[in-house]
């Protein structure tokens, strides 16, 4: 989420910064504990609301492990994997423009942001009926051949959320945003869980998305005011065609770094599964499924809550360093015990014969440790007009630790050693970014008098 970036860069959005005046080192003892408290309440309140939706996934993970196995369950990761190479970028990431936009651009935006995904997952419909034979034999998914036309229907109604949120987060609406979460991640445990009970397999796990999903569209649309509605329904097409030239700079340079980083993320299970058929892939997600539940919940709370603590601060680099630690602390709680005992956990947790699920999660811990930090943090770099030095790091951070997964795998030296160079290589890069953007925010706060 890019929008306090944007907003401070004045060729995006055509604003500037005045009358920055120079302060005192905020980087003290007293200073620093309130910027913390201050975080941590905001990023309580934002995550609260969707704390138990999410909590409704985690718990519903242990049943379905259970309920479908691991084939299956490796096929719904294939087929979300599919979906999620293109991700969030089909909507344009027009979503960010949402917190900046003017009010009479915002409806605009918002019907972008739900007919472009839309467009995307219409047009992907044909390659996939076209050629699912291909694909599915190159996945090891043969059996559910005749499903793959519902990767793109994954791509749709995952991706309209994005814009819910950021709706809600301009008209500062976090109440209403939290209990549309809670609706849409609810929804989606009960109808898995329900539909494995009742024997549905595979069907249930992609109705969970679908009708959750619906679910959430529905409360947004009666939730908003009735003037709103009427201007979605009003609006005129033209100019939501200007609108979207007007904001070209969001599908131009956002959305491509995040095209990257949506392949890299999702072409892993595919790498796996093309090796080690759906069985693979369903071990890896079982371990993802965990792990990337703190920044679903925490890292995409801090984003907003960081974007909007930056936008007031005296000292970009010391709310950074604050912010940081406090993430960094929550890492370590949520993953080093995963690191320590992997395997028995998911044991534990997931059943019989989910182990192995817990050795990739030990070895993905380190990578997600830090894209925990690294899904608010890494927003900043756009203060000091990084957009192009950001883009390089994810080029490098997607194509690297990919490429190098991929020889090995090609070398036949196994899933899990992949796995670990793949997890190592990219917290190693990110590590870097991280430093690298502290140290411009330092320089950036110096030429400002802080």
């Amino acid at each position: 989420m890019l929008h306090l970036a944007i907003e401070h860069n004045k060729f995006l959005m055509h604003y500037q910064i005045h009358d920055i005046k120079p302060l005192k080192p905020i980087f003290n003892g007293a200073n620093v504990k309130l910027s913390n408290n201050r975080f941590v309440k905001r990023l309580a309140t934002v995550s609260g609301g969707a704390l138990l939706g999410q909590l409704f996934l985690v718990a519903s993970t242990p049943l379905l492990t259970r309920l479908y196995g691991v084939e299956i369950f490796g096929t719904y990761i294939i087929l979300s994997s599919i979906a999620n190479l293109i991700g969030s970028s089909a909507a344009g990431r027009y979503e960010l423009a949402l917190s900046l936009a003017d009010d009479e651009d915002v409806h605009h935006l918002l019907r972008l942001c739900i007919v472009l995904p839309l467009m995307m997952s219409l047009i992907l419909m044909f390659p996939a009926i076209v050629f699912g034979g291909a694909i599915s034999s190159a996945f090891g998914i043969e059996t559910y051949q005749e499903l793959l036309w519902t990767a793109p229907v994954i791509l749709f109604f995952s991706v309209i959320p994005l814009s819910f949120d950021f709706y809600n987060l301009r008209y500062d609406m976090p109440i209403r945003g939290g209990i549309g979460r809670t609706i849409q991640y609810s929804l989606q445990a009960i109808v898995q869980v329900a539909g494995g009970y009742l024997g549905f397999g595979l069907y249930a796990l992609i109705a969970g998305i679908v009708f959750s999903t619906l679910a959430r569209l529905l409360f947004f649309i009666f939730s908003i005011s009735s003037e709103a509605r009427w201007q979605l329904a009003r609006l005129s097409w033209s100019r939501t065609v200007c609108v979207a030239r007007k904001f070209w700079r969001f599908p131009a340079l956002n959305a491509s770094a995040a095209l990257l980083a949506n392949f890299s993320q999702n072409a892993t299970p595919l790498l796996l599964s093309y090796v080690g058929g759906a069985a693979l892939a369903g071990i890896y997600g079982g371990a993802m499924r965990i792990l990337n539940a703190p920044i679903r919940l925490l890292g995409n709370a801090a984003t907003r809550v960081f974007v909007t603590e930056l936008r007031t601060a005296k000292s970009s680099s010391a709310i950074f360093l604050s912010s940081g630690t406090i993430l960094g602390a929550a890492g370590a709680l949520l993953y080093v015990p995963i690191v320590i005992a992997g395997p028995v956990l998911f044991t534990l947790l997931l059943g019989h014969g989910w182990g192995e699920s817990g050795e990739y999660a030990r070895a993905m811990a380190p990578f997600l440790w830090i894209r925990l930090l690294l899904t608010p943090l890494g927003n900043a770099s756009n203060l000091f007009n990084g957009q192009k030095e950001n883009f390089l790091f994810g080029l490098v951070s997607g194509v690297l630790p990919l490429g190098v997964c991929g020889a090995l795998l090609a070398a036949h030296y196994g899933g899990l050693t992949a796995i670990w160079f793949y997890s190592i290589s990219s917290a190693v890069l990110g590590t870097i970014q991280l430093i690298w953007i502290y140290r411009r925010l330092v320089a950036h706060d110096r030429s400002k008098g802080v």
